[in-house]
């Protein structure tokens, strides 16, 4: 592959590196590609958004496990292209790593967002709460902790039931289970800590916070884009209406709902932070008190960005036209689209949460059919670019198999 002669390369100042081939980087990758703007992903496995027909993609290096071979995959790889890269993480681990190399890899990548000095106070979630603070902007009753000890003494302090989640959410998913636990009991908590006293996440602080009450459509995202004044151009907001596993998990289907408050929080943060480049902001409306609650921040692309295209607004071209000072599009908010992860919500609603264990979550065929309606768009289902589709299919086949 002779990356010199690249035809998008030439036609544009960068051509787009992914770093993250899941529905995330898909996302990405859709809202270059439809712009006329080929990118290249990279990631561990052949996940669905190297299959795109607007990405060529490529395996590399964890950048976790073996983060020295996958700095050195990217400077191989930049020195190939004629110009520089422009450089998207799609998940913490590809995030922290570029963000603490970047001194090596800006030779070869251009950089649309803020520095590791800013990010790390944003993905620290003991740091963002303090500037929350700070800041007058209300979160869920949080407390930092060491120990089993101080588990159990802010555990019965705030009652049941609790979410416990690192500070720093980097390998949490892999021991867990689960990005985020919710515990209800003093059975499970006795079950946590004893499982936590064998990982490294023993040695390592964690939150525990308040479980604000109030159903997951009560879970509001905005996904933006902030310039290098740290002002919000760009934007959408939306809430869930299902995710998984259902109170604490990763979003499979969601709706977009403009809510001027939320823009407002966001701002501040987003300005009080000096935050520059594409977020995700996550809240939850407190119902006790009709506040918005601010749950965490992810200072790149969140899953569901490709709603944000769909509903209008084009992030990731609007990132890369400012970042080279070309003018464009600055419509400031999305129209009204439901997002779906098709076959994850599907199969969660009719017979996933039943197994898992929420029988109160599953829904019959109607029913689901109802919860989404309005104008769709799907995270990976999409004719004119089909084979990441045929991927994620063969991907639950092969999962099924191995049971």
């Amino acid at each position: 592959m002779d990356l010199t002669k690249n035809p998008t390369a030439s036609i544009y100042k960068s051509i787009p590196v992914i770093l993250g081939g899941g529905i995330n980087g898909l996302g990405i990758v859709r809202s270059f590609g439809e712009e006329g703007l080929h990118s290249f992903v990279f990631e561990e496995y052949p996940d669905v958004a190297l299959y795109s027909k607007y990405s060529t993609g490529l395996i590399c290096p964890s950048p976790m496990g073996e983060e020295s071979l996958f700095i050195k995959f990217l400077m191989n790889f930049g020195r190939r292209l004629k110009y520089k890269g422009f450089l998207i993480a799609t998940s913490d681990k590809f995030l922290i790593s570029i963000s603490k190399n970047q001194e090596l890899l800006e030779k070869y990548y251009c950089f649309p967002t803020s520095r590791w000095s800013t990010l790390e106070n944003l993905i620290n979630k003991e740091k963002l709460y303090a500037l929350a603070e700070t800041i007058g902007i209300k979160k869920p009753r949080t407390y930092k902790v060491e120990n089993s000890q101080d588990i159990e003494r802010i555990t019965e302090q705030l009652g049941f039931p609790v979410i416990i989640k690192p500070s720093v959410t980097i390998g949490f998913t892999e021991v867990f289970g689960k990005k985020v636990l919710i515990i209800n009991s003093k059975q499970e908590l006795l079950s946590f800590t004893t499982k936590l006293s064998t990982t490294i996440f023993s040695q390592k602080p964690l939150i525990i916070q308040e479980f604000i009450p109030g159903s997951v459509e009560n879970l509001y995202t905005i996904t933006s884009y902030s310039n290098r004044n740290h002002e919000i151009i760009s934007y959408s907001i939306g809430h869930k209406i299902r995710q998984d596993p259902p109170f604490a998990g990763t979003i499979t289907s969601g709706r977009i709902d403009n809510v001027p408050q939320i823009l407002h929080l966001s701002r501040k943060l987003v300005k009080s932070a000096k935050f520059y480049g594409i977020s995700n902001i996550e809240f939850k409306k407190d119902e006790r008190d009709g506040e918005y609650k601010l749950m965490e921040i992810n200072p790149r692309s969140g899953v569901w960005n490709y709603s944000v295209k769909a509903s209008g607004i084009n992030l990731p071209l609007i990132s890369y036209k400012d970042y080279f000072g070309e003018s464009f599009n600055k419509t400031k908010k999305g129209m009204n689209i439901t997002w779906i992860s098709l076959i994850d919500d599907l199969s969660l609603s009719l017979v996933g949460f039943k197994r898992m264990g929420y029988p109160q979550e599953s829904l019959t065929l109607w029913q689901w059919l109802k919860s989404i309606k309005g104008k769709k768009t799907f995270a990976i289902l999409n004719f004119v670019d089909i084979k990441p589709f045929i991927r994620k299919i063969s991907l639950r086949l092969q999962r099924k198999l191995r049971m």
